[in-house]
C-alpha cells in the first residue's frame, strides 16, 4: 500500500524531464509495471481528437499486454476484449487520464490478485492519472515550441514570441481552472553602458550569463525567455505573488553578486542589477 504511491509519484520528476509527449507517455505505463510486482501490464491511449472519445489515437504499454489491445482502435474495442479474457485470481482496472481536467484519454492495470485494489486502494492510481496527464500537457507544450524553433539564439532561452506562447498557455489555463499565477519582467540596469564601453560582444556575453543565472533562480517547471534585447520575462506557474516576489528577490541577488567575465583572465568593473 505504502509503495504504490511511493514509486509512482517519485517517478513523476523524471517524467517531467522528458520533452517528447509519446516518451512522457511510454514512461507512464513502465512506471505503473514497476510500481507493484503485482502488476502485471499497463496500457494507456490517448484519443484521435477531443471531439471522438471513443477513437484511439495512441496506444502505449509495457509489461505482459496482449497484442488484441496493442491492435486495438477503439475504447470499446479494449472493452470488449479485456472483460471475457480475465483469468480467475487476476484483476483488471482502468483510470481516466486527464489534462486540465478535460479528458485525455485512459489507462489501465492487470494485477494478479483479484482483490488487490480492495486491498491498496485506488486513490494513488487516480491521482497518478492526473499527474501524467499534467505532464502530457507541459511536454505538449514544449515539444510545440521546439519544433518551432521558438529559442533565442544567444541566450538558449525562449524567445518572445515563444515566452508569450506559453504566457497565453498559463494565463488561458489559470482563467478556467481558477489557480493563481506570475509574472515577471526583468530589465539589467546600465547595459547600454556595456556595450558602449566594452562592445556588444562582452554585452552578448552578459546576457548569456545572466539567462544561465536565471534559469538555475527558478522553479522546475517555471518558464524562462528573452523579451528583447536586455529584457528577460519568467512566467511562474501555480505562484502566489508572495513567492514569485521571493524568486526575484534571490534571482537580484545572485545577479547583483555575480562577477562576469570577459574572458578568461578578465572582469567587468561596472557592476550591474
Amino acid at each position: 500500500r505504502e509503495l504504490l504511491p511511493t514509486t509512482l509519484f517519485g517517478a513523476s520528476a523524471e517524467l517531467a524531464q522528458r520533452q517528447d509527449p509519446a516518451l512522457v507517455l511510454q514512461g507512464v505505463c513502465e512506471t505503473l509495471v514497476r510500481a507493484s510486482p503485482h502488476i502485471l501490464a499497463a496500457w494507456l491511449y490517448t484519443f484521435d481528437s477531443p471531439d471522438d472519445r471513443g477513437r484511439i489515437g495512441a496506444l502505449y504499454a509495457a509489461g505482459a499486454v496482449p497484442e488484441a489491445v496493442l491492435s486495438a482502435r477503439r475504447v470499446d474495442d479494449l472493452a470488449d476484449y479485456l472483460e471475457p479474457q480475465m483469468l480467475q485470481g487476476q484483476q483488471l482496472m482502468c483510470f481516466r487520464l486527464a489534462a486540465s481536467e478535460v479528458l485525455a484519454g485512459g489507462f489501465g492495470v492487470t494485477v494478479d490478485r483479484s482483490n488487490y485494489f480492495e486491498r491498496v486502494g485506488t486513490e494513488p492510481l487516480n491521482l497518478f492519472g492526473r499527474v501524467a496527464g499534467a505532464l502530457l500537457e507541459q511536454a505538449t507544450l514544449r515539444s510545440r515550441l521546439r519544433e518551432a524553433a521558438e529559442y533565442d539564439e544567444l541566450t538558449g532561452l525562449l524567445n518572445r514570441p515563444a515566452i508569450q506562447a506559453a504566457l497565453d498557455h498559463i494565463h488561458a489555463r489559470a482563467q478556467r481552472e481558477n489557480l493563481p499565477y506570475a509574472i515577471l519582467l526583468i530589465d539589467l540596469d546600465q547595459f547600454k553602458t556595456i556595450n558602449d564601453h566594452y562592445g556588444h560582444q562582452t554585452g552578448d556575453t552578459v546576457l548569456a550569463q545572466v539567462a544561465h543565472l536565471l534559469n538555475g533562480a527558478v522553479r522546475h517547471g517555471d518558464w524562462v525567455g528573452r523579451w528583447g534585447g536586455e529584457e528577460f520575462l519568467i512566467v511562474f506557474p501555480d505562484a502566489e505573488a508572495d513567492e514569485a516576489m521571493g524568486i526575484a528577490d534571490r534571482a537580484r541577488r545572485e545577479v547583483g553578486a555575480r562577477t562576469f567575465m570577459i574572458d578568461q583572465q578578465h572582469a567587468l568593473q561596472r557592476p550591474i542589477s
